[in-house]
């Protein structure tokens, strides 16, 4: 049976950094480094898909009968 894994933005950005942190250290061979580079730019990808979907949920709870209206978040 297999479940659903719930998106983690705070997941995603933690094995981003960590990825990094072994691209950095330079022990990893090139293919090595090639893999994971890929990794990392494909959940960079899904964060920001996960960023702009939940941009627009905040246009569409803050837009009201006249339509919406876009205001800057600080």
């Amino acid at each position: 049976m297999e479940t659903d894994k719930v998106f983690s933005l705070e997941e995603k950005l933690k094995e981003i950094r960590e990825i990094l942190q072994n691209m950095q250290v330079g022990v990893n061979d090139f293919d090595e480094n090639i893999r994971l580079f890929t990794k990392g730019t494909e959940m960079i990808g899904e964060c920001r898909t996960y960023l702009d979907e939940a941009e627009m949920s905040v246009k569409q709870l803050i837009g009201g009968d006249s339509g919406t209206e876009e205001k800057d978040f600080n």
